[in-house]
């Protein structure tokens, strides 16, 4: 029973950690929007929009980048 109750609060541990797309897509054009709020943009204007359209493009771009660097390695396999 405690193996079970250990696995059980392993399991959700790390169903919490799980974000689907959309969940990261809103993450990344909130955290755009605080940015150009910072940088003095007014919300709600054209400049506002770009702002905010060029920064989550380039958190894309980023998280690509990273992507491609992580999975475009070769796997090698060494045998004995």
């Amino acid at each position: 029973m405690a193996k079970f109750c250990w696995l059980l609060a392993v399991t959700a541990l790390m169903l919490t950690g799980c974000t689907t797309a959309a969940q990261r897509e809103q993450a990344r054009v909130a955290r755009a929007q605080s940015d150009c709020r910072g940088f003095g943009f007014t919300p709600g204007t054209p400049a506002f929009s770009r702002c905010v359209m060029k920064s989550v493009l380039a958190a894309r771009h980023r998280n690509a980048l990273q992507y491609e660097g992580i999975y475009s390695q070769p796997i090698i396999i060494k045998s004995h």
